[in-house]
């Protein structure tokens, strides 16, 4: 495979500034660079959005965390399951993680989602996905999702939670892996091994942020 200098200018607009950075690199000639240009707008504003993500933590003494992906069977349990086994005790006595999803109650998470999170030690073979509601969203301190367009599929649930509303991926101290944690379900063991350990990180920077308030 070969390398070829590209020069790239990422521009945009977010939040009503406009942006504009050249990025100069060498890239495989194939396929594969047109899939990291593509990401280049989202990792010059990552730490943009982390820095805005710690802000809003610092703000916050959540009780209640509702942590919520698509289907409640593989990333939003997960989540909840690792959050009080990194919490300090401090948070840890007083904040309660749970989970929700979009679709389909009553489901439990597939081999491969038990299996991932085994490694970490968390048992998950007894949860139930459970749906999200207007109350479940509005009981809520803080609502946790994996991605910007669940963030914006929330705020038409329930009115009001905006301030409370936070993407679990801008937490990343990597801006490598884009905002989104990728959904496993029906892909390979090490798709979800890869997005448990986005989750994982992420949810350590939330709980040490937390616990950080005085």
């Amino acid at each position: 495979m070969g390398l070829s200098r590209v020069d790239v200018v990422a521009s945009g607009i977010h939040k009503g500034a406009r942006y504009s950075a050249p990025v100069t690199g060498w890239w495989p000639t194939d396929v594969a660079w047109l899939r990291d240009a593509r990401l280049l707008p989202d990792s010059l504003l990552h730490q943009r959005r982390r820095r805005a993500a710690l802000k809003q933590l610092r703000r916050l003494k959540p009780r209640r965390i509702l942590f919520v992906c698509h289907g409640n069977i593989c990333r939003s349990p997960f989540a909840a399951a690792v959050f009080p086994r990194v919490c300090p005790p401090q948070l840890r006595d007083h904040a309660t993680a749970v989970s929700a999803g979009v679709i389909g109650p009553g489901r439990t998470p597939p081999p491969q989602a038990l299996a991932a999170a085994f490694k970490y030690g968390i048992e998950m073979s007894a949860h139930r996905s459970a749906l999200v509601t207007e109350d479940s969203l509005t009981a809520a301190d803080l609502v946790v999702v994996m991605s910007a367009e669940q963030a914006r599929d929330l705020r038409s649930r329930a009115k009001g939670i905006s301030n409370k509303l936070l993407v679990l991926g801008d937490l990343d101290p990597s801006a490598s892996n884009g905002r989104t944690i990728t959904d496993p379900w029906d892909q390979p063991d090490s798709v979800f091994d890869a997005s448990y350990r986005h989750i994982a990180r992420c949810v350590i920077v939330l709980a040490r942020s937390l616990a950080a308030n005085p």
